[in-house]
């Protein structure tokens, strides 16, 4: 939602039907992981008026750089009946609206699960609803950084007739002295104007995650191997929330004889939460706002008027249910067909740490319950936030998210009080929880058999994988190809891990300014996107035996984007020579 978005209007459209495949795999309404996590600051929208301590009222007219119809009063946002609420009011030709931000010295952040209840109203057509952050550090527009959480009504929903189903996030920023960007979009099952829903934003240093009701809507890789230049996004950041009328950028409608929205049109805003999820620093709370502090695994939750101590840990042996971590990384939870919830959405490097128990220098064995659709997971116990590390299980493939078996390992845990934690070297796995019982055995337990071994048997689920049918193009066992388009053709080289991929363009001015390399190891899932140069090989995170599933964005001449996720490529990691 920045301002003087010189180029946005065509971007936006990439890639929208990214997400339907995820309707198949995740269609679960999904809790995410702050259920558990630290609360550093929320508002609820309880009181009678806007919070003035932490919102910033922006008023006027003039388009603000995409040639907006509305001026923004302040008379157009309330507080009432437990929400914010903006109202988008017409008169005529003339449109007013409300648009508030939470920067300026109040309230800022920086990485941290944020999730915020939302009711649109009917957009059609016109209207531009936003919940968004802006870097706090005035370097000015992009230089300061734009992280768009969630915006509907672009001119593609417009056209195809999903306005009210289709969100988009994207992330805007400086490289090389221009303007970047990188957006996706995501097109739920039905309306979003009927009643709330939640977007969550997951920020780590090295990832940006966005979601609606549980549903991955975009992911973006900020690792400085991915883009050294992405500063933008290691810093602090404030929240806007804003409904624009029109512009020639994102609605691409300037003419006012052209809003059909029905009017007023009221955006509804329950709650807006942000919690500590393990790297959440340089927070600045405003009045009235929540702060915290984590020691030890107590976690002291201090408002204006309570204290709350919560106390984690306990002593083994015991059971404990995955979701009920003290700390975690890049994972979430959802319903469980067992019941309760699980942690899900887990990635490699991530984890979750249950600080404060007692280990009772014994010999135990783990048991895990796990789930996975396609396999090829790893799962390893650590205490100490890794100072001691336990023999990496395979989490086999189970047949689906909520196919629930029991995989098991002996181990031998010191006396004393520690953190004990669970950690992926991959990813592509459920846990619901894992156990700890006194003695030595290995187990695999399904729903209908449970197989019981010595202590020193390896033991593993039988594995059933169904790989998706790709397209590669070209190049023998996939190291050379190219789009059907003729494009662009690309070149992989490297016969161990780590193999470089080569964009190169098929005609002038294909990938100028913008390349995207999206890739990953499941040939239906979603991957981070990773800005590379045509021409230039880059190189990639991948191990020797893994097929790679790849695809690439890229500008055109003629303008907007293309992108070839409906014809991907792949190659077998150590098979394409050359080093």
């Amino acid at each position: 939602m920045g301002d003087n978005l010189m180029f946005r209007r065509e971007r936006k459209k990439l890639m929208l039907k990214l997400k339907n495949i995820l309707i198949i795999l995740f269609a679960a309404v999904i809790t995410t992981g702050s259920a558990n996590a630290a609360l550093i600051w929320s508002d609820e929208f309880n009181g009678s008026s806007v919070n003035t301590d932490c919102w910033t009222f922006q008023t006027g007219g003039g388009g603000w750089g995409n040639g907006e119809l509305q001026s923004y009063e302040v008379g157009n946002a309330t507080v009432s009946g437990g929400a914010l609420i903006i109202t988008a009011e017409r008169s005529g030709d003339n449109f007013t609206s409300a648009r508030l931000n939470t920067g300026w010295g109040n309230f800022e952040f920086q990485y941290g699960t944020v999730e915020a209840r939302i009711q649109i109203p009917d957009l059609a057509n016109g209207l531009w609803p936003a919940f968004w952050g802006m870097g706090a550090i005035p370097l000015g527009w992009p230089a300061n950084g734009e992280i768009d959480i969630m915006e509907m009504g672009f001119k593609a929903a417009i056209d195809n007739g999903t306005v009210n189903r289709a969100t988009s996030s994207a992330a805007h920023w400086e490289h090389e002295g221009g303007y970047a960007m990188y957006g996706l979009s995501y097109t739920a099952p039905s309306n979003l104007n009927n009643d709330y829903h939640i977007w969550t934003m997951e920020w780590t240093p090295s990832l940006i995650t966005t979601y609606l009701d549980g549903v991955q809507i975009w992911a973006f890789d900020i690792s400085g191997g991915a883009a050294a230049d992405m500063e933008e996004f290691h810093r602090p950041y404030y929240f806007l929330v804003n409904m624009a009328v029109g512009g020639w950028n994102f609605v691409q409608i300037t003419d006012p004889a052209l809003i059909t929205a029905p009017f007023p049109a009221r955006l509804y805003i329950d709650y807006i939460r942000v919690y500590d999820n393990a790297y959440t620093t340089n927070v600045q709370t405003c009045g009235g706002g929540t702060t915290t502090t984590t020691s030890g695994g107590t976690t002291t939750t201090t408002t204006s008027a309570t204290t709350t101590t919560t106390s984690g840990g306990g002593t083994l042996p015991s059971l404990i249910e995955a979701e009920d971590y003290t700390s975690m990384s890049g994972i979430q939870t959802e319903n469980c067909s067992e019941g309760g919830l699980n942690v899900g959405w887990i990635d490699a490097g991530d984890w979750m740490a249950y600080a404060g128990w007692d280990t009772g220098g014994a010999t135990y064995t783990v048991s895990y319950r796990v789930a996975s659709l396609n396999g090829g997971g790893q799962l390893q116990l650590e205490l100490d936030g890794g100072s001691t590390a336990y023999t990496i299980l395979d989490v086999p493939s189970t047949g689906g998210w909520q196919n629930w078996i029991t995989i098991s390992q002996m181990v031998t845990l010191p006396s004393g009080t520690h953190d004990i934690g669970i950690y992926a070297p991959a990813g592509g796995w459920n846990l619901n929880w894992f156990e700890f019982t006194s003695g030595g055995t290995t187990t695999t337990t399904t729903a209908a058999t449970t197989t019981t071994t010595s202590a020193t048997t390896t033991t593993s689920a039988t594995t059933t994988t169904t790989a998706a049918t790709t397209t590669t193009s070209g190049g023998g066992a996939g190291c050379t190809g190219g789009a059907a388009s003729g494009d662009y053709t690309y070149e992989v080289i490297g016969g161990g891990e780590n193999p470089t991929i080569t964009f190169n363009p098929g005609d002038t001015g294909i990938g100028d300014p913008t390349v995207i390399l999206l890739y990953g190891t499941d040939p239906g899932g979603t991957y981070p996107g990773y800005f590379v140069q045509a021409n230039v090989p880059y190189q990639i995170t991948a191990s020797v035996g893994q097929t790679i599933y790849f695809y690439y964005a890229y500008s055109v001449p003629e303008g907007g984007e293309r992108n070839t996720f409906d014809d991907k490529h792949s190659f077998v990691v150590g098979t394409c020579g050359g080093g």
